[in-house]
């Protein structure tokens, strides 16, 4: 049977924990085709053993109709090569590129490639079937939603950005993609999309589609942003769905809701339902300070095992331009309610925002000790396309250099992103603005919590949690395990978290 979709996706050839649990988008993108009657295969050229050999391989023999790929900051200058030499291999494959670099993107990706006929930047689960029917010779490639794609005279065309309004209307995802006993027994939940916060530092409605059509400074500094679509969400039943055909169709009762702002009233049903059910289930998720301080005991009864709280900063001053609505205090009480009902907690923190100093980010590193979370990530701050700070830059005594997103869009390779100049703050570009406070973070690695490879703490903590005599510590070696190239050990692995999912009891 001939295919019409082979998506591929690469992050590069460092291999992290993470890229084992099977990708949502991915699984919700095959399950629209397969509705529709269309066919589709992935190749996961980030999976052990697999190479962008298997990729050229692959389509030298198949030639299908599209080759979708999912595009990512990391890895991004390595995988337009793979792309380059696929489309010299199948020259009549339509190529298209989606995920969340074509959606911040765009254009700009062009400036470095050509291999791409097309961008989805837009969600994708009706677009990608309407890209097979482009293939197909049935319909126009400037018909189909949220595309962007340039014309030979150099112009562009792109669609105004369409989403899903009903929820519950789309497939289930599609885990049948996967080759599941390469990954890890892991699957992700979306309950919603889009998210009603607008922290400065963060694109997530932006890459959800969701262009900015106005905002004010509201009372206290903080900014008010006006969306142009509102954030949508299922229902309990939609849910309670899924979860019992993950559980029937694949064994599976780990699960990550991976929703940037869990609805409260939602997940309150949700952990009435699973508290009520027959079957053991375990969960992981985002938290929020002040957001869930009453759920927490439903929800370590209801088999939460770990939250992860974007708590960003211990400094007042910093929170408010953050936009974030609570202050240091609030954050001690809630990750206390969170601890004494059970739930493992990580906090991310967010180094180096413009108006960090030395003073506050005294103020972090002491309030991270007073905290005792199980698991602490600092992650130096990143201006990305679609931020409020990239968006009001001038808010936040930023300057963005002429070709910042160029910039942003490809490091090049053996490089990291913060080795790149790309806006100034306060008349300081970013990289040496940033080295002001990079040794101190290395320093509360070492002096709070002990850096690994691995940033999906929360994930490690809900394998942890069915696998005996495994800790946690265990499971974030694994990156060393595969970098190592010790493939038959991570294999093992594998075949250990799935033994120990399906002996849940």
């Amino acid at each position: 049977m001939s295919v019409e979709c082979v998506f591929a996706k690469y992050t590069g050839p460092v291999r992290c924990f993470n890229q084992f649990i099977p990708d949502l988008g991915l699984a919700y993108v095959s399950s629209a085709l397969k509705q529709e009657g269309y066919t589709c295969e992935l190749l996961n050229l980030d999976l052990p053993e697999n190479s962008p050999r298997d990729l050229l391989d692959y389509l030298g023999r198949h030639k299908p109709s599209i080759l979708a790929v999912k595009l990512l900051r990391i890895g991004f200058p390595s995988l337009i090569k793979i792309v380059e030499e696929a489309k010299k291999t199948s020259p009549t494959t339509l190529v298209i590129g989606g995920g969340p670099h074509a959606r911040v993107c765009q254009e700009t990706i062009f400036e470095f490639t050509n291999a791409f006929d097309a961008l989805l930047i837009g969600e994708s689960d009706r677009a990608i079937t309407q890209v097979v029917e482009v293939a197909h010779g049935e319909r126009d490639l400037r018909d189909v939603e949220n595309v962007l794609f340039r014309e030979e005279n150099g112009s562009f065309v792109k669609k105004p950005t369409s989403v899903i309004d009903n929820l519950d209307e789309l497939p289930l995802p599609d885990w049948g993609l996967y080759d599941l006993e390469r990954y890890l027994p892991v699957f992700l939940i979306s309950a919603r999309r889009g998210c009603p916060f607008n922290c400065a530092f963060c694109n997530y409605n932006y890459i959800d589609g969701r262009e900015s059509v106005g905002s004010q400074i509201a009372d206290g500094g903080a900014i008010r942003v006006i969306r142009s679509i509102p954030d949508r969400k299922r229902t309990l039943q939609s849910l309670q769905q899924e979860i019992r055909y993950c559980i029937d169709q694949y064994g599976v009762r780990l699960f990550g809701l991976v929703d940037a702002l869990p609805d409260t009233q939602l997940v309150n049903k949700l952990c009435d339902w699973l508290i009520g059910s027959e079957t053991t289930t375990r969960w992981t998720s985002f938290g929020r300070v002040k957001n869930f301080d009453r759920l927490f005991g439903k929800m370590a009864r209801a088999g939460w095992v770990s939250l992860w709280f974007g708590i960003e900063s211990g400094s007042e001053k910093v929170l408010k331009c953050m936009n974030k609505f609570y202050t240091p205090e609030d954050i001690r009480h809630t990750i206390s309610i969170a601890q004494k009902a059970g739930i493992k907690c990580t906090g991310g923190f967010i180094v180096g925002f413009p108006g960090e100093d030395e003073s506050t980010l005294a103020e972090t590193l002491t309030l991270a000790q007073e905290l005792s979370l199980d698991n602490m990530v600092f992650t130096l701050f990143i201006l990305a396309p679609g931020c409020l700070v990239a968006e009001i830059p001038e808010n936040y005594d930023v300057k963005l250099h002429r070709d910042w997103v160029k910039r942003y869009t490809c490091i090049p390779s053996g490089q990291d992103i913060y080795d790149v100049a790309y806006f100034d703050v306060k008349g300081e570009d970013n990289v040496s603005y940033l080295k002001r406070f990079e040794s101190l973070v290395e320093d509360a690695y070492k002096n709070v919590w002990y850096r690994q490879l691995v940033d999906d703490y929360d994930y490690a903590e809900l394998i942890a949690s069915v696998m005996e005599g495994i800790s946690v510590k265990d499971i974030l070696r694994t990156d060393v395990l595969l970098n190592s190239g010790d493939f038959e050990g991570w294999n093992a692995f594998l075949s250990r978290a799935w033994r120990a999912t399906e002996n849940m009891s």
